[in-house]
């Protein structure tokens, strides 16, 4: 059951196994981050960047 609730809260990111659980929240808005301007900002040319944000809560 606790294998199950770490994969649901971490998501399925081999490499968090490996790290320490400090580092976990760290890793994981770096690759919220990642993803958001790379996969989105970038990919669809979004112009107005803090509108992207403020949908995902984060301005």
């Amino acid at each position: 059951m606790r294998a199950l609730e770490n994969y649901l809260f971490y998501g399925g990111f081999p490499e968090l196994v490996k790290q320490p659980k400090e580092l976990h929240l760290p890793t994981l808005n770096e690759y919220f981050n990642l993803i958001l301007y790379k996969d989105l900002i970038e990919r669809y040319k979004i112009s107005n960047q803090f509108l992207v944000k403020v949908f995902y809560g984060i301005a």
